[in-house]
C-alpha cells in the first residue's frame, strides 16, 4: 500500500534535519506495535510517502494517528505553530504485486530528483533509496520481497536496485497521484467490486520545490 500524507496548505511540515530523523523515529518505534512493514519511504518538504506491508492484525489508522500527532506536538513546540499541520486524511492506494511495489518505491524515491533538489536519488538522504542501492544500515526498513529476488547476493540486488531505478519502469507520476489500486486490469476490477468506488477519483496535487537537507537518522 502506498500512503502519501501533505502539510496543509502545502506548508512545509519538516523544517530541518533534527525534525525528518524524529518523524523516521515515529515511524520506526510504532510500527511493529501497530503491525505495520515499511518497505519504502521518502521524506518531502511539505510531504510524506510510504510504501508499506499490512498484516491481518495491523491496525494503520492507529499507526498514522500515532505518528502524526506525535509529531505534530514536536513542530508546534518547536514552531509556536496554531492550526492543522496535515491536511485532512492520509491518502492511500493499493499495490497489486511485488514488482509494482518495488516500481512504487523507486517512483517515490525518485521524488526528490523529480522537485530538481538533487540530481541523483544517492545524494538525498531522506528516503530508502540507500537502503536498496547502497547496503545502508535502515532499522526502519523491511526489504522489500521483490528486491529479496532481484540476485542471490546484497552485492547483486544493489546493483540491478541501481539499474532498475535508472530505467524509467511502469509506474508513472499521473497514476499515483490519481489511481487508488494499482496493478493488473484484473486486480484493479477486483478492487473496484469490492470497495464499490471507481479506480480514478483522487485529486491531483503538486508539491513544491524544496532545499537538500541531510539527516543522522535516514
Amino acid at each position: 500500500m502506498h500512503i502519501m500524507s501533505r502539510g496543509n496548505n502545502r506548508q512545509t511540515i519538516f523544517k530541518g534535519d533534527e525534525e525528518k530523523s524524529y518523524f523516521c523515529y515515529l515511524l520506526y518505534s510504532n510500527k511493529s506495535f501497530n503491525g505495520v512493514h515499511v518497505y519504502h519511504y521518502c521524506l518531502m518538504g511539505n510531504h510524506i510517502h510510504l510504501i508499506i506491508h499490512l498484516d491481518l492484525n495491523s491496525n494503520l489508522p492507529r499507526f498514522i494517528k500515532q505518528v502524526l500527532l506525535a509529531y505534530y506536538s514536536l513542530y508546534r513546540n518547536n514552531h509556536e505553530h496554531v492550526g492543522h499541520l496535515f491536511q485532512g486524511r492520509y491518502k492511500s492506494i493499493l499495490i497489486d504485486t511485488h514488482s509494482y511495489l518495488s516500481q512504487c518505491g523507486k517512483y517515490i524515491e525518485l521524488n526528490p530528483v523529480r522537485a530538481k533538489i538533487v540530481e541523483d536519488p544517492a545524494d538525498y538522504v531522506h528516503s530508502s533509496y540507500h537502503f536498496y542501492a547502497r547496503g545502508a544500515d535502515d532499522p526502519l526498513i523491511t526489504p522489500d520481497p521483490f528486491y529479496l529476488g532481484m540476485g542471490e547476493t546484497e552485492a547483486q540486488r544493489q546493483a540491478a536496485y541501481r539499474e532498475m531505478v535508472i530505467d524509467p519502469g511502469m509506474v508513472n507520476s499521473e497514476k499515483l497521484r490519481t489511481h487508488r489500486f494499482l496493478g493488473s486490469d484484473e486486480f484493479v476490477k477486483r478492487m473496484e467490486a469490492q470497495f464499490g468506488i471507481r479506480n480514478v477519483g483522487l485529486k491531483r496535487g503538486r508539491p513544491s520545490k524544496e532545499k537538500t537537507e541531510t539527516s543522522p537518522f535516514c
